[in-house]
């Protein structure tokens, strides 16, 4: 019995992740969710470290957690 619903689309790796960001004037915010992203612009962030997955996200990332996408 399969209890797990059909995946239609290919799921966003950065679903449930944390996140350490590093804006203008060496600000850093550590370990945040997706949802913190909405409140930035993302020329505002000068890097965003993906915390589960060890890796930098790129800058369409970015735009992409900041438009809330």
């Amino acid at each position: 019995m399969n209890r797990r619903p059909k995946q239609t689309q290919k799921e966003d790796p950065l679903t449930g992740c944390h996140f350490n960001i590093k804006c203008e004037g060496d600000i850093v915010f550590n370990r945040v969710t997706q949802r913190y992203f909405q409140g930035f612009r993302p020329e505002v962030i000068t890097l965003a470290w993906c915390v589960e997955l060890r890796r930098e996200l790129t800058r369409k990332e970015i735009q992409r957690l900041c438009s809330g996408g």
